[in-house]
């Protein structure tokens, strides 16, 4: 609900917990896809870190220290960014 003091609005807010941030771990039919792909598009900052552990498996890197992992080359040349933070 809300009111008003001295004239300012004054809310109450409610947390709703609607979803969690999970990573995925691709299957072999999505890892042929991922192969073939030319261009992704992510929705957050985590979808970038999910599809670069599986980018990281399917190139037999997942046990490589994460400086390592941020070579050039060693990614199976994928770049990928996004704007904003990792939410939790």
């Amino acid at each position: 609900g809300s009111r008003e003091v001295d004239g300012v609005a004054c809310f109450e807010v409610t947390r709703l917990h609607t979803y969690d941030t999970v990573p995925v771990a691709f299957d072999d039919g999505q890892m042929k896809l991922m192969a073939a792909t030319d261009v992704v598009c992510f929705g957050s900052p985590s979808a970038v870190d999910g599809w670069l552990r599986n980018v990281d498996k399917s190139q037999g890197h997942s046990d490589l220290p994460e400086q390592m992992k941020k070579v050039p080359g060693n990614n199976g040349g994928v770049l990928a960014s996004c704007i904003g933070t990792t939410t939790t």
